[in-house]
């Protein structure tokens, strides 16, 4: 199905639809549903002028319509506009592109491809609000077997070459996998896919309002509650691409696992919030939120899901220049799930914003956390069992440079850089056989620990520039802090004592100069911080029982 301007003028005075949705046959007599697979659809101007006057919406979803889960899998497909060969696209409301795939539980739904494009000198003008949607869901519960897995697509604006694309309103770019229940099997996996601007080569973006890129993941509940896995939330650039966003822009990424009764509680996995420029380009944001966490499933009696922080982070690599007029906010901590067998763990990410060559300017606050808590063992009287540990990632404010290249990081407001690790809390006594659990322990992120989110980079707190050609420049309060705090113990029963706290161990907190990747032969390098600075790795047991 598809709208092409291939060369002249096409004007269309109305709204428009382009679909190719596919739905399940329903078998009328066993009741079993089929598989289903969506098609393509394209509005696009090759070499031609397109303009759409009323909203336009392009789609290629599958479902089903109710039933029995058969063997077949519910495949989204390919949503798509472009203009090419020197094309143009203009639509004077709002535009939607939907390639997700949405069936009951129990079949696997796995979403495909949105994409709005403009290459080899096309232009694409959208009036109004962009939405590309490329999500998979679950709905209802499986009720006599395992919940499918839900995989998200991808949702993708190119710009290759020197095209513009305008927006007048917001951008949404959605990739979640939101999987199902299971009343009598397993929780499916939820797995988050790719929400991804990619501007290159001169290209330009250009948008009035904010930008969203969502690439969520979540585990459904069962038995055993089923994995919860971001994806990538992403705008990269490289070489002379122009983007320029109006308010805000917000990035995703996070993991939740499903909740488990008999069996254990899903992992949940952060997976990657970034901006990335790679080339001398120009990008220029009111404020940023970068989030990639990860929170494990909870379990009634088995074991609980671990949380696994992913990574959030603004990158300049290559000489480029990144703006963001008032708050710089990115977060990758973890918590682990709670349980009766105990609290799982809770291990942070990488979460900052890092200059290689070139300059970020943040206009006030600018705050990179990445904590780590461990899950609490059940409040249940009798439960027992210990709390989770806790470990704090890495967490950055830095301005490298290099012997031959200048960084500079100037942030306008206050700056807070966390790594704190804290454990969860032991589980209760009986009074009787089973004693009161031990608190989790707590650890700040220590240098001497390579991130797991991120294995080039070791864990710690840090605000630094490079002692050779790094420029550092902070005007309000500087904390920076890799505590580690352990969990309290479980109370113990009648006539019983309680349980232990945990361990709180501090990390790597830092401040100031640092070679990084120089040998210190050009030594320019400089920090100016004009108001209070806080550095602690203050730490503490936890309380016992």
């Amino acid at each position: 199905a598809f709208i092409d301007a291939f060369g002249g003028t096409m004007v269309i005075g109305g709204e428009v639809l382009v679909d190719a949705g596919a739905t399940a046959g329903l078998d009328t007599d066993t009741g079993v549903v089929g598989a289903a697979q969506a098609g393509m659809a394209t509005i696009a101007a090759s070499g031609g002028s397109l303009q759409i006057t009323g909203p336009a919406r392009v789609g290629a979803n599958a479902g089903t319509p109710g039933g029995t889960p058969g063997a077949g899998d519910i495949s989204g497909g390919v949503a798509q506009v472009f203009a090419s060969t020197g094309g143009t696209v203009v639509f004077d409301g709002d535009v939607s592109l939907e390639a997700s795939a949405r069936g009951q539980d129990g079949v696997n739904n796995l979403a495909g491809q949105s994409i709005f494009q403009a290459l080899s000198g096309g232009g694409l003008t959208v009036a109004g609000d962009l939405s590309l949607d490329a999500s998979a869901f679950a709905s209802g519960s499986a009720a006599t077997a395992n919940a499918g897995i839900n995989q998200a697509g991808s949702a993708d604006i190119f710009i290759e070459g020197a095209e513009i694309i305008t927006v007048g309103g917001d951008v949404v770019l959605s990739a979640n996998g939101y999987s199902g229940n299971s009343a009598t099997g397993d929780g499916g996996d939820g797995i988050g896919g790719l929400a991804r601007v990619l501007v290159q080569n001169g290209g330009e973006f250009r948008v009035n309002g904010g930008v969203n890129l969502l690439a969520e993941g979540t585990g459904g509940d069962g038995i055993n509650g089923g994995d919860g896995r971001g994806g990538f939330a992403q705008i990269f650039t490289n070489n002379g691409a122009l983007v320029d966003i109006g308010t805000f822009v917000v990035g995703r990424s996070s993991g939740t696992g499903g909740s488990g009764t008999a069996g254990s509680g899903g992992l949940g996995d952060g997976g990657f919030s970034e901006i990335v420029l790679d080339g001398l380009d120009t990008v220029g944001m009111d404020n940023v939120f970068l989030v990639s966490e990860g929170t494990g499933g909870s379990s009634e009696t088995g074991l609980d899901g671990e949380g696994l922080g992913g990574a959030a982070r603004l990158t300049v690599q290559a000489g480029g220049t990144a703006n963001v007029d008032t708050t710089f906010t990115a977060r990758a901590s973890a918590r682990g799930g709670n349980s009766g067998a105990g609290g799982a763990n809770g291990t942070a990410g990488i979460a900052g914003a890092i200059v290689t060559a070139g300059t970020i300017s943040i206009g006030t606050n600018a705050i990179s956390t990445a904590d780590g808590t461990g899950g609490d063992a059940s409040s249940l009287t009798g439960a027992g069992n210990d709390g989770g540990d806790g470990t704090g990632g890495n967490a950055f404010l830095q301005a490298t440079g290099t012997l031959t290249d200048t960084a500079t990081l100037t942030i306008g407001g206050d700056a807070a850089v966390s790594s704190v690790g804290a454990g969860g809390f032991g589980g209760l006594g009986d009074s009787g056989s089973i004693p009161a659990g031990r608190g989790g322990d707590g650890f700040g992120g220590s240098f001497a620990t390579v991130n797991q989110a991120d294995p080039n980079f070791n864990n710690g707190a840090f605000l630094l520039a490079g002692g050779d050609n790094g420029f550092l420049t902070g005007t309000g309060t500087s904390d920076v802090t890799a505590g580690g705090f352990g969990g309290n113990g479980g109370n113990g029963g009648f006539n019983q004592v309680g349980g232990d706290g945990g361990d709180g161990l501090g990390g790597t907190a830092q401040v100031g100069s640092s070679l990084l990747v120089g040998d210190g032969s050009v030594g320019a390098g400089q920090v100016n911080l004009t108001d209070i600075v806080r550095v602690s790795t203050l730490s503490s047991g936890g309380s016992g029982g």
